[in-house]
């Protein structure tokens, strides 16, 4: 169930929505936050990204917003995306098949740190039952 690959540093880029300008300062301490979590689990980031506007159905943000970040994922050689904010099973399978790579949310971020920290055979069944 480990996203975040241990021996390999992952290359990532985090993306957050801000639902109008007013939000974005939010957004930002919060992506400053996924960040630390992000390097907790060994992740290198690369950049953060801050998108205002409602939440879209298929990829969360907006289109050409998904066609922005794959340009920079191209550019960047990155190998990891970690939003923000939940992703629903098909949005976060709709980006994948868009980036060709892994896509994952703060939530999952939370569970592979607590992975890579447990020690015991039973903690690390509470973590794949979680």
């Amino acid at each position: 169930m480990v996203w975040i690959n241990e021996k390999a540093v992952e290359k990532s880029i985090l993306v957050g929505l801000a639902r109008d300008s007013r939000q974005k300062d939010e957004v930002e301490s919060s992506l400053d936050e996924l960040a630390e979590l992000a390097k907790s689990a060994g992740a290198e980031v690369e950049s953060m990204n801050i998108q205002i506007r409602k939440p879209d159905p298929k990829y969360y943000v907006g289109k050409g917003f998904v066609e922005k970040l794959k340009e920079k994922i191209t550019a960047n050689g990155n190998n990891l995306v970690i939003f923000d904010d939940p992703l629903s099973p098909a949005q976060q399978r709709n980006l994948e098949n868009r980036f060709d790579l892994k896509v994952i949310d703060r939530s999952i971020l939370i569970l592979d740190i607590f992975a890579l920290h447990a020690r015991t055979s039973a903690a690390k069944l509470q973590v794949e039952l979680a």
